[in-house]
C-alpha cells in the first residue's frame, strides 16, 4: 500500500485555473501587469465581446493581441494541453509592444508559478483545497466588500462541518474521511469543498443568507445522519459583513462550532448566536430589574403581567400618560406594568383601555404580551419570560395587537431556540407547552423531532404516536415515526408507517426513498423496484437532491435481487457517479461485473475499493471473497471471508462459502466441518446438504 499522505499529482488541469482564481489573479496581475484579468477555462463559453478573440488565440496557438480593444489573448499552457485563454484589460503599454516570444516566456513563468500555489493549497491526503485556500478565498470576498463592490454580490455563508473519524487507527482515519469528502462533495456544487484538518470540512454557500443557511442545515444533519455518520457538528457564518476581516470570519465559525459540540451528536450553531447574546430574543431580565418587578407582586395569589412595546421608535422615555399604576421601563420601547388580582380576562380588558386611550391621545400603538399567574408548571420568577414570548407571538399579528401566553407561545420560543440549533433549549420550551396543552399536535412532534436528532428514539417513537392518537392521518408524525422505527431496525413497523404516509402524499422523495431501502431490508424487492422508479422519475424532472445517488443504489440492489444485473449495473453506476465513493455501490458493481463477464480485474479492483473505504461492513468483504473465490485465488478469498465472519459469525453464506474453498483445496474434513455448521445455523440449506450427501459418495 503506498503512503497516503504523498503530495497529489500536482500537473495542471483545466479546473485548476478556476479553483485557484483568487491566488491566479494576483500572479497573472505580477508578471503581465494590467487593470483586469479575465480567465476563459478551455471548452467552455465566453463574453460575445471576448469570442473570437478566444477562438483565434486558441486556433493559432499562440498570443494574440487586440491592440483596438486594448486586449491580450494569452494561451495558459501545461506540457502540450492549453488550460485557458486569459484575457488581460487595460494592461501596461509595453505589454502591446511586447514580443511574442517574450509573452509566451511570461505567461509560462504565471504557469509555473501556478503549480506551486496548487502544492500549498492542496491537502496531500485527500486531494482537497486546504485552510489556506479557504483564506485566500474568504480575502477576496471580504475585500469586494472593503471596496464597496457588494452592491450586487449575492450573499454568502461559510459552512464548517465536523464529523468525526471513527477508526482504530491511522489508516481507518484516512479512509473515514475520504468517504466523508465524498459524500460531502455531493452536496457542494458551487463552491469548492475544503478539508481543514482533522475531519473539519468547508465550503462558502453562494447565494444563500445566513438566516436561509440556518434553515437548511437541519436537511443536512439529516442527510449526514442517513449516511451512517456517528456524530456531526456544523457552524454557519456569514462573509461580507463590513470590516469583516477572512480570519475573522473563520475564527467566528469555529467559535460556533465549539458551541454546537455541546448540544449533541447532531448539532448546529450559528454565528448570529453568539453576536446576539445581549440581544437575544429570550434573554433572561437583569437581576436586579427581576428584583424591582417582583416587588409589586409580593404576597399576591393572583396577578397578570404586561409586557407594552411602543410600535413607533418613540421620541423621548417610554411614556403611558393616564396610567396611574407603577411602570418598570426597560427601554424606551418596552416597559413592565404589573395587575394585581387580575386574571387573563382583566388583563385583555385593561390592555384594551389603554389602546384605545393611545389612539384618542394619538400616541401611536402598542403590541403587548400578557402572562398570568398563577400559571401551570411556572413560578413567579417566570411570568416576566412567559410576557415576553406572548410579545414576540403578537409578531404574527402585526402592530396594535395583544396575546395571551399560552402553548402556542412556548412553541414560537421553542422554534427559534430550533432555529438556533439549540435543540435542548428546544425540547424544554415545546414541553412547557405541552404541560398548558397535551393535545397540541405542533408541539408533540416539534418535541419528538428534538428527542430523535438528540438520539433518544424511544422517547421520540411515544412523541409522535401521541399525534397520531389524535390525528390518525398527520403525514408529519408518521413519517417521523417511520424514521425513529427505521432507526430502531424496527422494519416492520417503519414499514407500516411510511405506507400509511404515502397514502397521504406520494411525492415526497425522501419518503420514498425510505421506503425503497426497507422494502430492499426485508427482501421485498418487486416492491421496491416499483416504488423507488417512481422517485427516480421525480428526479429526473428537476428534483434531484444529494439522496438520488441512494435512490440508485437501492434501485440497483433490488434489480439484481431479482436477477437482472444488467439493469442493477446501470443503476449502481449512476450512484457511483453521484458519489464515486458508495462503498455499498462499489461493492455490489464489482459482484455484478464479475457474474456478467465485464472484466475479472476491474471487478475485483471494485470490491477492494469498497473494503478499503469502509471495511466494517462484513458484506463488503463476502463480495471481496466470493469474486475471489470465481477467479480461484482461494488463499485471498480465505483471508476475506475471514474477516466477513469476524463481523458476522453467523454469516452463512460465507460460511459455507468458507465449506468450498476446503473442498476445492483438497481439505474434505474441513469442509464437512463447515458445511455441517452451515445447516446448524440454517437446517433448511439446501447446497450445503447437497455438499454434504456428495462428500458421503
Amino acid at each position: 500500500m503506498s503512503y497516503p499522505m504523498m503530495p497529489q499529482d500536482m500537473k495542471l488541469y483545466p479546473e485548476d485555473p478556476v479553483l485557484l482564481s483568487a491566488s491566479f489573479h494576483r500572479t497573472v496581475k505580477h508578471f503581465l501587469p494590467c487593470a483586469r484579468v479575465i480567465l476563459v477555462a478551455a471548452g467552455s463559453d465566453c463574453a460575445l465581446e471576448h469570442r473570437a478573440g478566444v477562438e483565434q488565440a486558441l486556433a493559432k496557438q499562440e498570443p494574440l493581441v487586440d491592440r483596438k480593444g486594448r486586449r491580450l489573448f494569452l494561451p495558459l499552457w501545461q506540457e502540450e494541453e492549453i488550460l485557458a485563454v486569459v484575457i488581460l484589460e487595460e494592461g501596461d503599454s509595453a505589454l502591446f509592444e511586447a514580443s511574442v516570444p517574450w509573452l509566451v516566456e511570461r505567461i509560462k513563468l504565471v504557469a509555473r508559478e501556478l503549480q506551486l500555489v496548487k502544492q500549498m493549497v492542496i491537502d496531500p491526503a485527500l486531494g482537497l483545497p486546504n485552510c489556506r485556500h479557504l483564506l485566500d478565498e474568504l480575502a477576496d470576498l471580504v475585500t469586494c466588500v472593503d471596496l464597496a463592490q457588494s452592491a450586487d454580490r449575492p450573499p454568502q455563508t461559510l459552512i464548517l462541518v465536523e464529523l468525526y473519524p471513527v477508526a482504530r487507527d491511522v489508516e481507518q482515519s484516512l479512509e473515514f474521511l475520504s468517504r466523508a469528502a465524498a459524500c460531502l462533495t455531493t452536496l457542494v456544487k458551487k463552491s469548492p469543498l475544503h478539508h481543514l484538518g482533522m475531519g473539519v470540512f468547508a465550503f462558502i454557500w453562494d447565494g444563500v443568507h445566513q438566516a436561509q443557511a440556518e434553515k437548511s442545515i437541519d436537511a443536512v444533519l439529516h442527510w449526514l445522519k442517513r449516511e451512517n455518520f456517528g456524530r456531526v457538528h456544523i457552524a454557519i457564518a456569514p462573509v461580507g459583513l463590513r470590516g469583516q476581516t477572512e480570519g475573522q470570519v473563520l475564527e467566528d465559525a469555529w467559535q460556533a462550532l465549539g458551541l454546537a459540540r455541546k448540544r449533541g451528536s447532531f448539532a448546529s450553531c450559528s454565528t448570529m448566536v453568539l453576536n446576539r447574546r445581549e440581544s437575544h430574543p429570550l434573554k433572561p431580565l437583569p437581576p436586579d430589574f427581576l428584583a424591582e418587578l417582583s416587588r409589586d407582586w409580593r404576597g399576591m395569589n393572583r396577578f397578570a403581567l404586561v409586557l407594552l412595546r411602543h410600535d413607533q421608535e418613540p421620541k423621548g422615555d417610554f411614556s403611558l400618560p393616564g396610567i396611574e399604576l407603577p411602570i418598570h421601563p426597560l427601554s424606551s420601547r418596552e416597559a413592565y406594568v404589573v395587575l394585581a388580582n387580575a386574571d387573563s380576562d382583566k388583563a385583555l380588558s385593561w390592555a384594551r383601555q389603554v389602546r384605545d386611550q393611545a389612539a384618542q391621545e394619538h400616541n401611536g400603538t402598542f403590541s403587548m404580551g400578557i402572562a398570568c399567574y398563577p400559571c401551570q408548571g411556572f413560578r413567579k420568577a417566570d411570568i416576566p419570560l412567559n410576557a415576553r414570548k406572548a410579545l414576540l407571538h403578537t409578531e404574527f399579528f402585526g402592530p396594535d395587537s395583544m396575546t395571551l401566553f399560552d402553548s402556542v407561545s412556548l412553541n414560537i420560543s421553542g422554534d427559534i431556540y430550533f432555529n438556533e440549533g439549540d435543540l435542548s433549549a428546544a425540547a424544554v420550551e415545546y414541553r412547557k407547552g405541552l404541560v398548558l396543552n397535551g393535545q397540541n399536535v405542533n408541539l408533540l412532534n416539534s418535541v419528538g423531532v428534538c428527542c430523535a436528532h438528540m438520539g433518544r428514539y424511544r422517547e421520540a417513537v411515544r412523541y409522535f404516536e401521541r399525534i397520531l392518537a389524535v390525528a390518525p392521518r398527520d403525514f408529519m408524525a408518521l413519517f417521523n415515526l417511520g424514521f425513529a422505527h427505521l432507526t430502531l431496525a424496527e422494519y416492520d413497523q417503519a414499514i407500516h408507517r411510511f405506507e400509511l404516509a404515502y397514502t397521504i402524499d406520494q411525492e415526497n422523495f425522501d419518503l420514498i426513498l425510505h421506503l425503497g431501502r426497507l422494502y430492499c431490508l426485508t427482501s421485498r424487492f418487486a416492491e421496491a423496484v416499483a416504488i423507488l422508479l417512481k422517485g427516480e422519475k421525480m428526479g429526473e424532472s428537476g428534483r434531484r437532491d444529494v439522496g438520488q445517488g441512494a435512490l440508485e443504489r437501492h434501485l440497483g440492489e433490488a434489480y439484481k435481487a431479482l436477477g437482472e444485473n444488467r439493469k442493477a449495473m446501470i443503476c449502481l453506476e449512476r450512484a457511483s457517479r453521484y458519489n464515486p465513493r458508495d462503498t455499498a455501490a462499489l461493492s455490489l458493481l464489482g459482484e455484478l461485473y464479475d457474474v456478467e463477464k465485464q472484466g475479472p480485474e476491474i471487478a475485483l479492483s471494485l470490491c477492494r475499493q469498497a473494503v478499503k473505504l469502509d471495511n466494517s461492513q462484513w458484506e463488503y468483504w463476502y463480495r471481496l471473497g466470493l469474486v475471489q473465490f470465481r477467479q480461484e485465488d482461494w488463499a485471498a478469498a480465505t483471508a476475506s471471508l475471514r474477516q466477513s465472519l469476524a463481523l458476522n459469525r453467523r454469516g452463512v453464506a460465507a460460511l459455507y462459502l468458507s465449506g468450498g474453498i476446503a473442498e476445492k483445496t483438497g481439505k474434505s474434513g474441513d469442509a464437512r466441518r463447515i458445511y455441517r455448521r452451515v445447516l446448524a445455523l440454517d437446517p433448511g440449506h439446501i447446497e450445503a446438504k447437497a455438499a454434504l450427501a456428495r462428500m458421503a459418495v
